[in-house]
């Protein structure tokens, strides 16, 4: 079963050949399981709801992308930053036993 997204039919399902959608086997056959909306208005608000839907859910796609890609950065400059602390602690560290070495 299929559902039919074109602004002419939007959300009426239908039965496809199972290689209804494989363009090499060229078949066309399907038979529509819904009536067709008989009235225009419903069939633009349908279809617009859909093609909205479609739109928010890239936009979410691409939000969970950039959290993703923030939290590494985050955790990169975490990383960095415990690096510095231990390069300055050795950095004291080696300055401390060279004082005591040579005292």
């Amino acid at each position: 079963m299929f559902t039919s997204w074109t602004a002419k039919n939007p959300g009426r399902r239908f039965y496809g050949c199972p290689n209804y959608k494989d363009e090499s086997m060229n078949c066309k056959y399907f038979m529509y399981i819904d009536d067709e909306l008989t009235i225009q208005r419903y069939k633009d608000l349908f279809f617009n709801m859909h093609h909205d839907m479609k739109g928010m859910e890239d936009e979410i796609k691409e939000l969970k992308l950039k959290l993703k890609k923030k939290a590494c950065l985050e955790c990169e400059e975490r990383r960095v930053k415990y690096v510095r602390i231990v390069v300055f602690l050795v950095v004291v560290l080696t300055s401390v036993i060279l004082r005591l070495c040579y005292f």
